[in-house]
């Protein structure tokens, strides 16, 4: 099954990661975050990320969200993509709740099912 992985600023991730629990009690066991601290720099972040795809990875892919175009977690991002990574930016709760939905989809199909709900997710 494809890996969730949230990249954002800490507290935000955090807060995804509260707001999956409180709506789908137990879910957020099948998503990991990656905290984004403050003042650091941009290669550190892009190193300690690749590590952690490569540890999540089992060869079925990993979903990275991420929460700001132009941000630090998303330009660390970009570093890592490649054909069983991939990244939709503009995180938001009905993306994420869709994502854990279909998470038995293949790698790209999620991602098209992420953007979909995120822009559906907006009035």
């Amino acid at each position: 099954m494809v890996k969730i992985l949230i990249v954002a600023h800490c507290a935000l991730g955090n807060a995804f990661m509260e707001a999956v629990e409180h709506i789908m009690p137990g879910e957020s066991k099948n998503i990991r975050t990656f905290c984004v601290e403050h003042f650091t720099h941009l290669a550190d972040i892009e190193a300690a990320l690749i590590k952690r795809c490569h540890d999540l990875n089992d060869k079925s892919g990993v979903l990275i969200l991420t929460d700001l175009v132009g941000s630090s977690p998303y330009n660390a991002v970009k570093k890592v993509v490649q054909s069983d990574i991939i990244s939709v930016t503009g995180l938001n709760l009905p993306m994420l709740l869709k994502v854990l939905n279909y998470r038995s989809l293949p790698l790209k199909a999620l991602a098209k099912k992420a953007m979909e709900a995120g822009q559906k997710g907006i009035f």
